[in-house]
């Protein structure tokens, strides 16, 4: 089941977005739960209880001011990216203020809307995460020190090849090395949005914060090269998405 938060203040916009969700994914006949928080310092408490789980909720439509409680959406979506290093939940920012771009920055949110919501763009945003969402579930087994390792999709950030083994980065700071080669990996994830910047490198499109023409910086601060056989590989992948999201 599809998890969605939708946390404000105001009890209203809680109410309006959440008939929006109800609206865009019940033709689609999406199987999902949707969650109102009109406290911050609630939701706070009940995600800190689910600590355990590999993710708090798979989508969460966050206030940024709660005008009565000392923290804010964005003190929240650190708590979710920095203390319990949670990457797989997507997070939209809702404001009646738009000037949060650089804090937001490193929270790495999927989308930044204004209120009053539109809705044709918050259906733009949940077919996109569906899709992403889809991917996440899938899983790759590897066989690593003798031990059978099943590793989330979206768990893994990249691989890296050296003298026919190949590491696995993993969001959450795992690593892990079996024997292989790239070029078969490739075959197996090319069309699970995995793509290589570089003859060494194997690399989840959702994994990357920022795209150069040099380098790709990921989700926990690794630089990924690019190199220039590779280049037209890179930006294919960004059409690709651009186009089908």
């Amino acid at each position: 089941m599809f998890s969605i938060v939708v946390c404000d203040d105001d009890p209203l916009i809680v109410k309006s977005i959440m008939a929006d969700i109800h609206d865009i994914l019940e033709p689609e006949h999406v199987n999902y739960e949707c969650l109102p928080y009109y406290s911050l310092n609630e939701l706070f408490s009940d995600m800190k209880n689910r600590e355990n789980n590999a993710f708090c909720y798979d989508l969460m439509i966050l206030d940024i001011e709660f005008i009565s409680e000392h923290s804010d959406g964005i003190d929240l979506g650190k708590y979710i990216r920095e203390t319990i290093h949670d990457e797989l939940s997507f997070i939209i920012y809702i404001s009646s203020k738009d000037q949060y771009a650089m804090e937001l920055f490193q929270i790495r949110p999927f989308d930044f809307l204004t209120k009053p919501v539109n809705k044709n763009r918050l259906k733009n945003d949940l077919k996109k995460i569906l899709f992403l969402a889809n991917i996440q579930s899938e899983a790759l087994t590897i066989n690593s020190k003798k031990q059978n390792i099943t590793l989330p999709l979206s768990s893994i950030l990249y691989f890296q090849a050296s003298n026919h083994t190949i590491q696995v980065v993993c969001s959450n700071n795992n690593m892990y090395e079996y024997p292989g080669r790239l070029k078969d990996l490739k075959e197996k994830l090319s069309k699970k949005n995995f793509f290589c910047p570089h003859n060494s490198y194997l690399v989840n499109y959702s994994s990357v914060v920022i795209w150069t023409r040099n380098q790709l910086i990921l989700t926990n601060n690794d630089t990924i090269p690019v190199s220039r056989s590779h280049h037209q590989e890179v930006m294919d992948i960004q059409f690709r998405n651009e186009v089908r999201l």
